[in-house]
Parts: structure tokens; sequence; C-alpha cells
């Protein structure tokens, strides 16, 4: 198989071959919810403060998923899935940012 080029999904199946989409790349960004303490957050800030950063703030520790798509993919499936498998809705908020 050949070199694919960024931004490029290659479908396979067994009746149509293969099929070249574009694609864009979703950024899933969860973080701890404003209300929640945050340990890691506290610990890091601490740590930042310790290698010589004087004024460290406040410091908040979240996760980020990149998820290549096709384009046009399901928007509101992907917040679904941000919502009900990536983020603890409970504790955490999750932001989308699409990159087409």
């Amino acid at each position: 198989m050949g070199l694919v080029a960024p931004g490029v999904i290659i479908l396979l199946s067994a009746a149509h071959g293969q099929e070249i989409l574009p694609s864009v790349k979703a950024i899933v960004t969860v973080m701890p919810k404003p209300s929640v303490l945050d340990p890691q957050g506290a610990a890091t800030a601490e740590a930042m403060k310790h290698l010589g950063l004087e004024n460290v703030g406040h410091v908040r520790v979240g996760k980020s998923i990149e998820i290549e798509l096709p384009d046009g993919a399901d928007e509101a499936k992907l917040h679904e899935i941000a919502r009900d498998l990536l983020s603890n809705p409970v504790i955490e908020d999750y932001t989308i940012q699409i990159n087409h």
C-alpha cells in the first residue's frame, strides 16, 4: 500500500474496493468542572514552583483526544460520544474543536 497524505481517509470494503474521503480532525478537550477539586492540577502547580516558575497561578489538568473522521461526519454523534464515553459529565466538561 502506498503512502496516504494527511487529511485523507481510505475506506476499504470487499464490495467497492478503495474509497478515498477527505478527513477532518476533531479535538475533544476534557477538563474538570470549575466546581470540582483538581488535586493533579494542584500538584502540578506546586511542582512548577519547585522547578523555578515562582509566579504560577491556578493549574487544571485535563486530557485532549484527537479523532480523525471523514469530512461530514455526524457532529451530534461525536457530542454524544464525548459526553458518554470520553468524559464523566458529573465532574468533567468537554469541548470539541473540528479542524477542516
